[in-house]
């Protein structure tokens, strides 16, 4: 009998280290678009984040027909000692105290992640904004507000990609601006 011999069929070990080569350098091209696209959809995030505060506290105040504060704090009370990014609250406030009291409904939101800071600018009151029951916005004192610099935490790159400007007018509309902003 006449047996034929099947040769073995795979990869050699050249081949197998070309493959990875290639799949080596592919990776190595794709790391960083894929650490741009992570700040990008974070910082998008985060923008949702305080743009979900600002039309909250100003949909209550006209539903509610009272003032609403939001300002910079965290532990349901306001506080002038810390930044934005570490968090803020949105309360009504009947009684126009700009503090929180027994009784009034607070709503807290936490710090943002991954070090980025959100921070005002010139123009802008710092500690608070004050929605009233017309759905205009005012700051302390009756000041308008004005922007506020939402930045990633990397400095490295092109601004536009990694800030956004928040922008509250006396109206109390919000808009959202890509790249411009004022970064520390």
């Amino acid at each position: 009998m006449n047996k034929k011999i099947k040769k073995l069929s795979g990869f050699t070990i050249i081949e197998l280290m070309i493959a990875l080569a290639v799949a080596a350098v592919l990776l190595a091209l794709a790391a960083p678009s894929f650490v741009d696209t992570i700040r990008s959809n974070r910082l998008a995030t985060q923008t949702s984040y305080f743009v979900t505060a600002i039309n909250l506290a100003r949909s209550e105040a006209i539903k509610r027909n009272t003032p609403v504060v939001m300002c910079k704090g965290a532990a349901g009370q306001c506080d002038s000692a810390v930044d934005w990014e570490d968090g803020w609250i949105v309360f009504a406030d009947p009684d126009e105290d700009e503090t929180v009291d027994a009784g009034e409904t607070v709503r807290v939101f936490d710090a943002l992640s991954g070090g980025s800071t959100l921070r005002t600018t010139a123009g802008a009151i710092d500690d608070l904004i004050i929605y009233l029951p017309n759905g205009r916005a005012t700051g302390n004192g009756g000041f308008p507000n004005g922007t506020y610099s939402l930045c990633s935490a990397d400095a490295s790159g092109d601004l536009a990609k990694r800030s956004r400007r928040l922008i509250v007018s006396p109206s109390g509309r919000l808009r959202t601006v890509e790249g411009g902003a004022t970064c520390p």
